[in-house]
């Protein structure tokens, strides 16, 4: 017997077929998919905003979501454990699209991973630690720079505080 492996939007489509259909269909009219990376202690502020394109006014933070662990095995591939900051709960993210936390956005890991031993310094302390850095796939409504009014958007706090300096420090 012989196999063929699937292109990465095959693939997609597949692991979606584990989704219900409501979840199906909202991920596919959902607008946006990009990539960003990951690390242990790498934490994204989920926020709904509040303006529009021309002038960005964030609404609320939703939550602030921390990758506290990373791992992986042949068989199930890999995950990554994302912890709610407020409320302590978390939820796996895996190479199936999911909604961490209920949150409007959906989250998953690229079949197609690049795992890398990434070392960083601490600006303050110079401290140097070690971590593993990956990616995550993160699907919107529409782009983060739209800032349509009533969306759900996810950034790392390097862009929050590009986009809304007037917040100061909120993490």
């Amino acid at each position: 017997m012989s196999y063929t492996f699937l292109s990465d939007a095959q693939s997609i489509e597949n692991l979606c077929e584990q989704m219900s259909d409501a979840e199906r269909t909202e991920f596919n009219n959902f607008g946006h998919l990009h990539f960003d990376g990951a690390f242990k202690e790498r934490v994204f502020i989920v926020y709904e905003s509040g303006g529009s394109r021309r002038e960005p006014v964030m609404s609320k933070v939703l939550a602030r979501l921390k990758v506290v662990d990373f791992e992986g095995d042949e068989e199930d591939g890999f995950s990554c454990k994302l912890c709610n900051m407020d409320t302590l709960e978390t939820h796996i993210v895996d190479h199936v699209p999911s909604k961490p936390f209920g949150l409007n956005f959906y989250m998953m890991l690229p079949d197609r991973m690049e795992v890398r031993w990434s070392l960083r310094e601490h600006q303050r302390t110079g401290e140097v630690s070690r971590s593993l850095s990956f990616a995550v796939l993160i699907k919107t409504a529409d782009r983060l720079d739209f800032h349509t009014k009533g969306n759900v958007y996810v950034a790392t706090p390097n862009v929050f505080r590009a986009t809304f300096p007037e917040l100061g420090y909120v993490f």
